[in-house]
């Protein structure tokens, strides 16, 4: 069973690395927007294909962003309840990321 320092290092390297992959997906779609934006012409066609793409580049950010999002959110909000002491039990941190880890497999 892991001490509650080991928990707080957990949750915390959890919740940062999933904000940084959130940064990281966001420059990446705003980069490949801006090269579309550059390749494509001033017509009709040009802005219907960029309106296209820009569409499918933002349901794909979001459907990756959402499991990213969701896993720092609860990671920051079990992490929060550790460090104002609402939450000292290992126990119950263990069964409430359990839970928490589980939800979020059905959801996807």
């Amino acid at each position: 069973m892991l001490s509650l320092s080991d928990w707080i290092a957990f949750l915390t390297s959890e919740k940062n690395s999933n904000v940084s992959n959130i940064i990281s997906f966001a420059a990446l779609f705003l980069a490949a927007f801006a090269i579309i934006k550059t390749v494509t012409t001033n017509s009709v066609v040009g802005a219907v294909v960029l309106a296209v793409i820009a569409i499918a580049l933002t349901f794909i950010y979001l459907r990756t962003v959402g499991r990213y999002g969701r896993r720092a959110r609860e990671a920051g909000k079990l992490l929060d309840d550790i460090m104002s002491g609402k939450e000292r039990d290992t126990s119950k941190i263990e069964k409430r990321w359990i839970e928490l880890s589980e939800k979020g497999k059905r959801e996807e």
